[in-house]
């Protein structure tokens, strides 16, 4: 029978009933249209375990999205979707369309204190992206040296130098400088 239709994958069909059998049979197959979602990540994350996604989905299915941080990072928001919350990492859509769809990370900030010593200065203390490199430094006041750095000092690139780096970790750190009294050397002299 197929080949008295005119086409047989168009919505409108003409049928050539020359020489056809008096009674015919049709049965309309109708198919959701599919469409093409594509996901890309900012650097810091991944979208359902994955950097890029490509989907084709038929319109109606529901697809789930799920946006985890790397360590350091923080989910921001979505771009590219209609939602009453782009800035819940778990998304469902019901597809309708075609979508292009962003997952943004930003990473996260931590507090640097720098513990004040009566016997110097400190510079560098505030907050500071993750893995970020921030220059410290400790000046001693007249009558002191510079000793160590003490507190979270696994980030400190050099502990026993005034002026070293420091990389921020996945949390906020503490440090402290510690000074010690130069000592004074007196020489007296008895005469007579």
């Amino acid at each position: 029978i197929l080949p008295l239709l005119s086409w047989t994958s168009s919505p409108y069909v003409f049928v050539n009933l020359a020489g056809a059998h008096p009674l015919l049979n049709f049965q309309a197959v109708f198919k959701r249209p599919e469409f093409d979602i594509k996901i890309e990540t900012s650097s810091g994350g991944k979208v359902n375990g994955q950097n890029s996604l490509s989907y084709r989905i038929e319109s109606g299915k529901e697809l789930t999205l799920s946006a985890v941080s790397d360590t350091g990072w923080e989910f921001s928001r979505w771009f590219g979707i209609d939602t009453a919350s782009p800035t819940n990492p778990i998304q469902s859509i019901t597809i309708s369309n075609g979508l292009n769809l962003t997952a943004e990370f930003i990473k996260k900030s931590f507090q640097l204190s720098i513990n004040q010593s009566p016997n110097g200065e400190t510079n560098g203390e505030g907050t500071y992206n993750y893995n970020s490199a921030v220059e410290i430094s400790a000046t001693p006041k007249k009558g002191y040296k510079f000793l160590r750095w003490i507190g979270d000092i696994d980030f400190v690139k050099s502990p026993l130098n005034p002026e070293t780096t420091v990389t921020i970790p996945n949390s906020p750190i503490t440090i402290e400088p510690v000074f010690e009294v130069i000592p004074i050397k007196v020489t007296a002299t008895i005469n007579g």
